[in-house]
């Protein structure tokens, strides 16, 4: 062929042949960086994920005991009416039999 019989031509065949490996070379090496990049910024981004989650694991067992201590005092008010009432029922009571006494002077 033409390169075969020009030394010129089989010369520049052979640095274009070259240079095309350089960028082939090249562009390997620029996938393996975008690729350490994206794992890093994947193993980055997991991590974060996994403190969110444990983050929000701790604000569910908070807010689980502030809901058993909210429903432990609501039993506590109840209680606490329920004896008001029975004061009040008390005191109701008292009251009518002291008018009642008061009318058989």
């Amino acid at each position: 062929m033409l390169a075969q019989k020009d030394d010129t031509i089989k010369e520049a065949s052979n640095t274009i042949y070259q240079l095309s490996q350089e960028g082939k070379i090249r562009l390997q090496c620029e996938a393996r960086e975008d690729y350490y990049r994206r794992e890093c910024r994947m193993a980055r981004q997991h991590e974060e994920i996994n403190d969110l989650e444990a983050r929000i694991a701790k604000k569910d067992a908070q807010i689980a005991d502030m809901q058993v201590t909210v429903t432990e005092r609501d039993a506590q008010i109840a209680d606490v009416q329920d004896t008001v009432s029975k004061k009040d029922a008390q005191i109701a009571a008292l009251t009518a039999e002291l008018e009642r006494m008061k009318q058989k002077k």
